[in-house]
């Protein structure tokens, strides 16, 4: 090419291919051409309509620049809505669907046609789409989101065939019909691709979260019923049956690993171990239970170890009758178990005629550790943090375990995923005597759990926690939902996405995770922190009264939330209600922790972002704080 005659400018480009052309044309070739012109016909035009120019159809594909993103993105849903109607009356087999792409990026134009990385990238993401989907890099994502109110559904960083570097996608919710009010808002991975793909061996998988939201959230706190998902299980805490409760953290961290390892069946729906904690040690009616968690499938079991023995009793039950299907014992050696969770994993997805995400579980595929104890002390950090209300003892005890683990093997990635969520957490509850320091461990140490272990979620969810807190909240997104991609099932890591689109001034975009998070882990001992935000983000969009439910909501699950309380004052103050809000203010004061001076500064500390938006919308807050009270 010669540079001289070339013309170099950023466009926004959308490819279009219809999938499945090759097939259709080796069944009845002059049919398909026909009815391909037929389609051009009315799609093309529409192009042009949009401010487009069309570069290439070669093919069944299509290839066009646009001036705005957002000219680009509303033709392609102009194209998949007119697609919708003209199959409307075509047989399935014969359908014509189109996959579309949209990329913002350079372009190079020789006078005939156009190169470049920019055309390089839309083709590969429009391969990403389903059949009459829209997929877009996050730079379309950014110039559109502002603007509009289309829902996003993020994908994470993808690896693109000859792309040198990971392109974060997302897929455009829209409505065939073109009423967008039913899709206003971001949902999370597998919301909605989930029901429209086709598991394998004939098992449709019904929507899991686009119609359940926080609808059936709700309905599950007011014991109303809720339509179960086809693939929805939830696994009891595991009994321990050694006769010593020291022995707890390790039946509660087999149960951890297979609540993770279900969450690899393709299509599954896996209420979170948190809220399943809360049936630890009581009489469970598993029909009731199924009723309450909106779930089909219940995991029991219980645990002896007896060293150097392990005994595993497990068995799959109908939540729906009762019955069981599936039972088996299980004896193996200590240095056995990652084998025994594949086993279990697989045994229920061979059972239930799915398919597993990959051929192994995670743990089975990473090998097993060296030493054996070092996992031990982890998995003891691990109950410390995780199955236990948040203290400073708690968190100091469990850096006593860690300290342990790494001198026996600082190899093993749970090792250092439990230290930074330890050092993040003592700068949130603000036990740390350094700030700065403390975040500096949690993000090195949540580097180092992903350089050991990349399919990690929990290790990209709390190198996010770290990062976030250090205020790099485009950073932070990408490993949240890097979590969510690695798991769908991950709780904290949607709602740690909902987070960050708070603190980049989106919050009507964080409503959907936060929804996605309850539904998966409805008693969730972290709900109280969740309300909070979710309060926080109608604040922000001028619905105090919203807020001030949220509020409640999070004193309702823990009493001892101060943020609860810190909320509660700014909605009664921009409610008018100022001789409550000082009330709410005097009882955040009381919960401490001793010695801070809480202060309109000190709060800003905690959520520091370089987003203008949220700090515009945040003002609402700090504004009904000041009006109930609290000093600059």
């Amino acid at each position: 090419m010669d540079e001289t005659h070339v013309e170099r400018r950023l466009a926004a480009i959308l490819v279009a291919d219809i999938v499945g052309y090759s097939r259709l044309m080796a069944e009845d070739e002059a049919a398909t051409v026909a009815t391909l012109k037929g389609h051009q016909a009315v799609v093309l035009p529409l192009v042009e309509a949009h401010g487009g120019r069309i570069q290439d159809t070669a093919g069944d594909g299509i290839l066009a620049e646009f001036r705005s993103v957002q000219q680009a993105v509303e033709c392609a849903i102009a194209v998949q809505r007119t697609m919708a109607e003209r199959n409307a009356t075509v047989p399935p087999a014969r359908q014509m669907r189109f996959r579309i792409g949209v990329n913002l990026g350079d372009v190079m134009y020789d006078g005939t046609r156009a190169y470049g990385d920019g055309l390089n990238v839309a083709a590969r993401v429009q391969a990403l789409a389903d059949p009459g989907g829209i997929c877009v890099t996050a730079m379309v994502r950014e110039e559109v989101g502002a603007r509009t109110s289309l829902a996003f559904e993020a994908l994470g960083a993808q690896r693109l065939k000859n792309i040198p570097r990971p392109v974060r996608v997302f897929h455009v919710r829209y409505d065939e019909q073109g009423t967008q009010g039913a899709t206003s808002h971001v949902a999370p991975r597998g919301a909605t691709r989930a029901w429209v793909r086709p598991v394998l061996i004939g098992v449709l998988v019904v929507a899991l979260v686009g119609a359940l939201g926080l609808g059936v959230w709700l309905a599950i706190e007011r014991g109303q019923p809720v339509d179960r998902p086809r693939l929805s299980i939830a696994v009891l805490p595991f009994s321990n049956m050694s006769g010593d409760p020291g022995q707890d953290y390790f039946s509660d961290g087999l149960t951890e690993d297979l609540t993770t390892d279900l969450s690899r069946i393709e299509g599954a729906f896996v209420i979170a171990r948190n809220t399943m904690q809360s049936y630890r040690g009581k009489i469970v009616d598993i029909k009731q239970l199924g009723r309450e968690l909106g779930v089909r499938y219940v995991l029991e079991g219980s645990v002896r170890r007896a060293e150097p023995q392990v005994r595993v009793n497990a068995q799959l039950i109908d939540a729906e009758t009762g019955a069981h299907i599936w039972a088996e014992r299980f004896d193996r050696g200590a240095e056995d178990l990652f084998s025994f969770q594949t086993e279990v994993t697989g045994q229920i997805a061979r059972t239930l005629h799915l398919q597993l995400k990959e051929a192994e579980s995670h743990r089975a595929t990473r090998g097993r550790p060296e030493n054996l104890e070092a996992v031990d002390y982890a998995r003891k950090a691990w109950a410390e943090l995780w199955n236990k209300p948040p203290a400073r003892e708690t968190n100091d005890q469990a850096f006593a375990y860690l300290e342990k683990a790494l001198a026996l093997d600082p190899q093993v990635p749970e090792i250092w995923t439990n230290l930074s969520y330890a050092h993040a957490r003592a700068v949130v509850a603000r036990w740390s005597m350094s700030r700065s320091g403390s975040l500096q461990l949690a993000r090195a140490a949540g580097e180092r759990a992903v350089e050991l272990d990349p399919r990690s979620a929990d290790a990209h969810y709390v190198l996010g926690f770290a990062i976030r807190a250090q205020g790099d909240i485009d950073r932070a997104l990408e490993e949240n939902e890097t979590a969510v991609t690695l798991n769908p099932n991950h709780t904290q890591g949607h709602a740690g996405i909902g987070i960050c689109w708070i603190m980049r001034g989106r919050p009507r975009e964080a409503l959907p995770y936060f929804d996605r998070a309850f539904r998966l882990s409805p008693r969730d001992p972290l709900r109280a922190g969740w309300h909070i935000w979710v309060g926080l983000a109608h604040m922000m969009l001028g619905d105090d009264r919203k807020a001030l439910e949220e509020s409640k909501r999070s004193a309702a699950a823990n009493p001892r939330s101060a943020g609860a309380f810190t909320l509660q004052a700014a909605a009664l103050a921009l409610l008018g209600r100022e001789v409550e809000a000082r009330a709410a203010l005097a009882v955040r004061q009381q919960l401490g922790p001793p010695g801070l001076s809480l202060t309109i500064t000190t709060i800003k500390e905690d959520t520091q972002s370089d987003y203008p938006e949220y700090s515009r919308l945040m003002e609402r807050y700090y504004e009904g704080l000041r009006q109930a009270g609290l000093p600059e």
